[in-house]
């Protein structure tokens, strides 16, 4: 046993290597601009880690970097790796996103991702976001986004083995309001599909369709879906985090995501964070301890 499990981290850790040295070559080390969200504070590359593990040997691990490319625009390369349980091979991923401000208040965001073939199953996916904030005054905003994701998906049919593919096609949007210590956001999904998708099973994370982290280690073919994001910035070291979102699949009872993540400032800018994410799925479900850092340069 510790043998297999030493052999499924080693291959893991091959394909990770393989992600992590394509992000440093995308890059660079030599950044010096703007931060993703334009604050303008000299930022220019930023680099962010995250890890859960849960029962079972549930493990996901991931690794980002944002590279502003000017003042209005940034690039962002992500790798993630996941193994559901002990015993079943990790499943790498890897994603692009671009970022640009049309105007003060529009911006437009692009993301693709790809699932690497694994038993079988694979995937890739591109969608668009756009974002339109409205100033409120006394430094508080609203904003409403959304856009459309389609993905190829190479699902399993877990009762013949047969391996079918689907187009999933998910329209997304929402609603944030933020003000200098706090900032409610509510979202929510709608799907469609080429095919009936009752009882195939996809490695496809949610989040990676939707790019909200309350979906994280949440896959499948979502029909619908809702959730909420709150966070509360108390003093500048500090800042606590709630998501919440339900989750609803075809013949499938509805799922329940719960995450509690707060975080903490060591120097300006570095970001330690740990948290606890409840996964509510019957037999399926799962409590995940989360940890990670986020670095900008």
């Amino acid at each position: 046993m510790k043998l297999e499990f030493l052999s499924g981290w080693s291959s893991a850790f091959s394909r990770w290597m393989v992600v992590v040295a394509m992000c440093g070559a995308f890059a660079g080390v030599n950044a010096r601009a703007q931060d993703r969200h334009g604050h303008g504070d000299g930022v220019g590359l930023e680099a962010e880690t995250e890890w859960f593990t849960g029962r079972r040997g549930y493990l996901h691990g991931g690794l980002g970097l944002i590279k502003s490319l000017g003042e209005h625009s940034s690039i962002g390369l992500t790798g993630h790796v996941v193994r559901e349980s002990s015993g079943e091979p990790f499943a790498p991923s890897i994603g692009l996103e671009l970022s640009h401000r049309l105007a003060p208040e529009w911006e437009l965001e692009v993301l693709s991702f790809g699932l690497t073939p694994t038993t079988g199953q694979h995937a890739w996916a591109v969608g668009a976001r756009v974002r339109r904030e409205f100033d409120l005054g006394d430094d508080r905003t609203l904003t409403l986004f959304g856009g459309p994701t389609v993905a190829r998906v190479r699902a399993e049919d877990g009762a013949t083995g047969a391996f079918p593919h689907v187009t999933h096609w998910m329209a997304f949007g929402g609603i944030e309001w933020s003000q200098p210590h706090w900032r409610v956001a509510g979202f929510g999904s709608y799907s469609v599909f080429n095919r009936g998708v009752r009882g195939l099973d996809s490695r496809v994370d949610l989040e990676e369709m939707t790019h909200f982290i309350a979906y994280k280690n949440n896959d499948g073919f979502a029909r619908a879906t809702g959730g909420f994001e709150a966070a509360w910035t108390p003093t500048e070291r500090w800042h606590f985090t709630a998501r919440y979102a339900a989750i609803r699949l075809e013949g499938v009872r509805l799922r329940h995501a719960v995450m509690l993540a707060p975080a903490w400032h060591p120097v300006e800018r570095a970001e330690v964070f740990v948290g606890v994410q409840w996964l509510l799925n019957g037999a399926r479900g799962n409590e995940l301890f989360a940890a990670g850092v986020n670095w900008r340069f």
